[in-house]
This record gives structure tokens, C-alpha cells and sequence, in this order.
């Protein structure tokens, strides 16, 4: 036997004077490993790949063979980053271990801040309205910004 097999058959039999007998043996070969992957089952994606709400990662795999298939307990990344790696893995039945593609996830739930300088509040202009502000993002950065 040298394919994988979920169970082959072995039979071996036996004769003399006094009869017959025979027993048989199933044996199952796995050579490989279940499949694996990472991916987000829970969280609110925004604009350039970053989630603005906490985020699970699930492994999940198969194997058609050795089933059924043991998977890294769930992941979460509750914490704002700019990048955490996440690994995870699975197991069959014949003990064989498959690592997933590793997961990177950026988390941002803060908003930008806005701080206008100049008109300043309740002030009277007597020429054009010059509208003066910044805008920050210590986490993801700003994309775009306008004053109307």
C-alpha cells in the first residue's frame, strides 16, 4: 500500500487437515496533511484593509482521509495595531499537522481629530471666510480630508 486510503482490507487465509480459517485487517494510510486556513469570521471592515470593531480569526481545515480535523481555537485582536501577525494550525486524525497561510490584521476604532485654527468660534469676518484646520490619525493615518 503506498496511496493514502481512508481503509484497505487485508485478508489472510489458512488451510489444513483440520479446516479453514481466515481474518481480516483494515489499514488506513494518510501521507497528508489536512488542509489549514486563517480568516476574519467576525469584525467591521473600513477602507484599505483596516477593521474599525474587534476582530475574530477562526482556523478552519478538512481532511478527507484522517477526518475529523482539530483546529486552533479561535484568535481575536481587540487592541488598535497597524499590523499583527496571526498563525494558527490543523491536526487529523493521524496525527499529521498542517500550519495555515499566517493573517495580518490592522485595527482602528479611533476616529480622526479635527482642530480648527482659524476662523476661530464666533468671529465676524469682513473679508472672504479662510477655513484653516488639521486632521490626525495616530493609528491608520488620514485618507482624505476637506473643509465646505
Amino acid at each position: 500500500m503506498i496511496s493514502d486510503t481512508s481503509g484497505d482490507t487485508f485478508t489472510c487465509t489458512a488451510e489444513s487437515a483440520g479446516g479453514t480459517a481466515s481474518q481480516s485487517v483494515t489499514v488506513k494510510l494518510d501521507k497528508t496533511g489536512p488542509s489549514a486556513a486563517l480568516a476574519v469570521t467576525a469584525g467591521t471592515l473600513g477602507s484599505n484593509g483596516w477593521y474599525t470593531s474587534d476582530v475574530t480569526i477562526s482556523t478552519t481545515g478538512t481532511d478527507s482521509v484522517s477526518g475529523p480535523v482539530t483546529c486552533a481555537a479561535d484568535q481575536f485582536q481587540t487592541a488598535e495595531t497597524i499590523g499583527f501577525v496571526f498563525n494558527g494550525s490543523c491536526a487529523n486524525d493521524a496525527g499529521l499537522v498542517t500550519n495555515a497561510a499566517s493573517l495580518t490584521v490592522k485595527l482602528d476604532k479611533t476616529a480622526p481629530t479635527i482642530a480648527i485654527t482659524s476662523p476661530v468660534d464666533f468671529a465676524v469676518e469682513s473679508v472672504g471666510l479662510v477655513l484653516d484646520f488639521s486632521a490626525t490619525d495616530n493609528i491608520s493615518g488620514i485618507d482624505t480630508s476637506s473643509a465646505n
